[in-house]
This record gives structure tokens, C-alpha cells and sequence, in this order.
């Protein structure tokens, strides 16, 4: 089976995905992200490159898809956000796997 790639965030945070030919959504509000997400799943999509502006209005999008074993979210810097959210959930999983940070 071929899986799809989307990027979902506000136009000018996509738009780099949209020039390599990403699929692109902008976001419904609150809850309806998570709704959104699932019915992209259901049609095939399978790697989310997520705004963290859309991911701090839904921080249980990430936990929800960890056990998935094929839908992967990865939450980009947005144009005026710190790139910390990605950062700290890599540092946290690379501390699960190895017992110690070592980033």
C-alpha cells in the first residue's frame, strides 16, 4: 500500500511543503484537528508534518498516534515559535530507548 504525506498548519508555515508537492491543509480549530488527522489516516495519509501553533491548541494529537504502527506526526517550528516542542519529544523518546539523554 502507497501512503500519502500532509502538512497541516496556516498557509505561509506549509507552504515550503506545498513547492515539493505535500499535500496541505490548514487546520480546523481545537478538537477538530483531531478529527481532521483521523479522516486523513482514513484516507491513506500516513505522515503528518503538524504546525506546533496547531499542536499547542492539541497536545493529545501527538500521544494519541505513539502506538499507531503506521502514522508517524512530526510538529515543525512555525515562522515566530521556538523549535522546542520537536526537541523535547525526541530528547524525551531518546531517553526513553537509551536510559539517559545523550542529546
Amino acid at each position: 500500500m502507497r501512503y500519502k504525506i500532509a502538512a497541516l498548519g496556516q498557509p505561509d508555515e506549509v507552504f515550503p511543503f506545498l513547492q515539493i508537492g505535500i499535500d496541505t491543509y490548514t487546520p480546523e480549530s481545537g478538537n477538530a484537528l483531531s478529527r481532521q488527522v483521523a479522516s486523513l489516516v482514513k484516507d491513506g495519509y500516513a505522515l503528518f508534518f503538524v504546525s506546533q501553533s496547531c499542536l499547542s491548541e492539541n497536545p493529545a494529537l501527538l500521544s494519541s498516534y505513539d502506538h499507531h504502527p503506521s502514522v508517524t506526526i512530526v510538529p515543525i517550528p512555525g515562522l515566530d515559535s521556538e523549535p522546542s516542542l520537536g526537541l523535547e519529544r525526541i530528547q524525551s523518546m531518546v531517553e526513553k530507548a537509551l536510559g539517559q539523554n545523550i542529546l
